[in-house]
């Protein structure tokens, strides 16, 4: 994986491990997955990598690297995923021109680079079934549409400097008590046992006193 997605992602992990050590302390930290999506990017926003304000491609504008809700684009044209986070580079980031996105469902800017995608969930309801779709409802999200999405749409020379080495996915599932945290816990393995977890893909689960982050190569290497 390119090195620059790498520091990325190793930074999204750290800050996982950051909040589930607060949310340990403060158990009442996370009430929703707005909270949740909150407190990871104040944790984002507050490392050096991500802190600064860069020049946007085309224009004189300055942005951030962390955005919410930011649509990736689906092959048929006519629909996009809402995906919760994204980080990226502000100077690979077209807000004036986006030729290349006009016909594709887009919120005004075009993006060609690498990229990390993050979705969120916070699982409160203790009901098998609600923790069954929630802990590994993103998982299948990513693995069977939004990263094959990707891949075809660079393929198709959609995009020029997205590649698959530098495009990365991370799910994050917080559990409001330790007895959900074993049944997502359960299900989630389940669902990666079914489908075998990409290189760039990051599935992180944690309660108050568990977690566990799979296919965590990038923190060990």
């Amino acid at each position: 994986m390119d090195k620059q997605t790498q520091q990325w992602i190793a930074t999204v992990i750290s800050s996982v491990k950051e909040i589930q050590t607060d949310f340990a302390t403060n158990k009442g930290l996370l009430l929703t997955e707005g909270d949740l999506e909150c407190e990871l990017y104040r944790q984002l926003h507050s490392k050096l990598n991500f802190s600064t304000r860069k020049k946007c491609k085309t224009s004189t504008w300055k942005t951030g690297f962390i955005h919410s809700q930011v649509t990736w684009f689906k092959p048929d044209r006519e629909s996009g995923f809402e995906v919760d986070l994204t980080i990226l580079n502000p100077e690979k980031l077209d807000i004036n021109t986006f030729e290349l996105a006009r016909d594709y469902p887009n919120k005004g800017f075009f993006y060609d680079g690498e990229t990390v995608a993050i979705e969120l969930k916070f699982i409160r309801d203790g009901s098998s079934t609600k923790i069954s779709n929630d802990a590994q409802c993103d998982y299948i999200k990513i693995v069977d549409e939004l990263r094959i999405a990707k891949e075809t749409l660079i393929t198709s020379k959609k995009y020029f400097q997205a590649n698959m080495d530098n495009v990365g996915f991370v799910i994050v599932v917080a559990c409001k008590t330790d007895e959900i945290y074993q049944t997502a816990l359960e299900k989630l393995e389940a669902a990666i046992t079914k489908r075998a977890c990409p290189t760039n893909v990051f599935p992180i689960i944690f309660s108050h006193t568990k977690m566990k982050i799979f296919n965590n190569s990038i923190t060990n290497s």
